[in-house]
């Protein structure tokens, strides 16, 4: 997915979408590493990147991410924040973890 992971426990928030552990195996990474997936990407504040490795902005008037790829393979339709993908969905449970 191009993000990293350090294998430490997370901190902040909890999901019920991973093990608590910042892996690529989980899905979820824990505030340091998601700061060097911003970092490398020299993203501004506002942006984080969802577990799939896709750039999510935030969408102040919804006070959701979303990242704007197709659902699937078979639909036209876009994650936005009034329809969002499996990875922007896990993403804003634990947006705060990252604050």
């Amino acid at each position: 997915t191009g993000k990293y992971y350090c294998g430490a426990a997370l901190e902040g928030v909890k999901c019920n979408c991973c093990r608590g552990v910042c892996g690529p195996i989980s899905g979820c990474n824990c505030k340091h590493c998601m700061q060097l997936d911003l970092e490398i990407r020299n993203l501004p504040k506002g942006f984080l990147v969802n577990s799939a490795g896709v750039i999510s902005q935030y969408r102040a008037k919804e006070g959701k991410y979303a990242c704007g790829k197709l659902l699937n393979t078979s639909s036209s339709v876009k994650c936005l924040p009034t329809s969002q993908c499996k990875d922007c969905q896990v993403l804003n449970a634990t947006a705060a973890r990252y604050a």
